[in-house]
């Protein structure tokens, strides 16, 4: 009798410790114990447990496919594992509840009835939704910027991208995946043709590539696929992981090539004329020659300023 008094109170003990609350059901399904920590976490009376199934106590517009998922496996005497629901308390709160239970049976098997725990998970539940809440502005944001922009972590694993950059890299969409190394996404683009390198120049890229990323050298242009250029800034964020922007250059670059050109062919003209040109800048003071002024003076080009 000692023995079984130690017994007992130690199970008190540890009910009294635990935070979560424990429930019990007759073969009829009615709940004919309830412990007291329900009414202290949730502050229900337990006298409203007390002979009533679970059907009883719901509402009944509340009962949806889930609900009736759950009564079908309390009447087949399965085990509840996480069954998560929320009960609106007299007070207007919402609150989240999760229980399981275990069905019980005496030696002949007969259905003896329910022993089961609870557990108050409104914080967990609360938290989970902030963070959802979190992370669609984040997308949002992410979504709204029109350049291609892709996030890694510390370790430089692809942790989010947006459609822009999804777009830009097509071929290779379905393969932008949380945990994409950064190494293994540029050597995708290279294999799938997304920068145009020749084969035999794609380790020297890669290598310059990496060397940029990780000392972090400022913009980086280079070639696309069908004559385009795409260019490439990254920052580090605090917490060491490195965000991405992907922009299209290919006009400012066609521009660039085209003033060369008339550049070269201006410097082509003057040489075959024998005419320099020169320009002064009234407010700075300073000048600029043509090539073909310099060597009218008798210089190289750049051999005085």
């Amino acid at each position: 009798e000692a023995s079984l008094r130690a017994r007992e109170q130690r199970f008190h003990d540890f009910a009294n410790a635990a935070s979560d609350w424990f429930w019990e059901m007759g073969p009829d399904l009615r709940f004919t114990c309830v412990s007291n920590l329900i009414g202290q976490i949730l502050g229900l009376d337990l006298e409203n447990f007390i002979g009533k199934t679970r059907r009883e106590l719901m509402n009944a517009d509340d009962v949806d496919e889930k609900w009736e998922a759950h009564f079908a496996e309390l009447e087949q005497y399965r085990p509840i594992r996480d069954f998560a629901y929320r009960i609106q308390l007299p007070d207007g709160n919402v609150q989240h509840v999760r229980i399981s239970g275990t069905p019980v049976f005496d030696e002949d098997g007969a259905f003896l009835g329910y022993r089961g725990v609870g557990r108050n998970i409104t914080a967990e539940v609360e938290a989970e939704q902030k963070t959802r809440e979190l992370q669609s502005r984040l997308n949002d944001a992410i979504e709204s910027v029109s350049e291609g922009m892709v996030l890694f972590d510390a370790e430089d694993r692809l942790v989010l991208c947006n459609s822009a950059y999804r777009r830009s890299v097509a071929p290779i969409a379905d393969q932008l995946q949380p945990g994409l190394d950064f190494n293994a996404l540029n050597r995708l683009l290279l294999q799938e043709g997304l920068i145009a390198v020749p084969p035999e120049q794609h380790e020297a890229w890669l290598e310059d590539r990496i060397a940029r990323h990780r000392e972090y050298r400022g913009a980086t242009g280079y070639p696309i696929q069908d004559g385009r250029w795409s260019e490439v800034n990254e920052d580090r964020t605090h917490w060491g992981g490195t965000l991405v922007l992907r922009t299209d250059i290919t006009v400012r670059i066609q521009v660039e090539q085209a003033l060369r050109a008339k550049e070269a062919l201006l410097a082509e003209a003057q040489a075959i004329a024998h005419l320099g040109s020169w320009e002064l800048d009234l407010a700075s003071g300073r000048g600029h020659w043509s090539d073909e002024e310099y060597r009218l003076l008798g210089y190289e080009p750049g051999d005085v300023e």
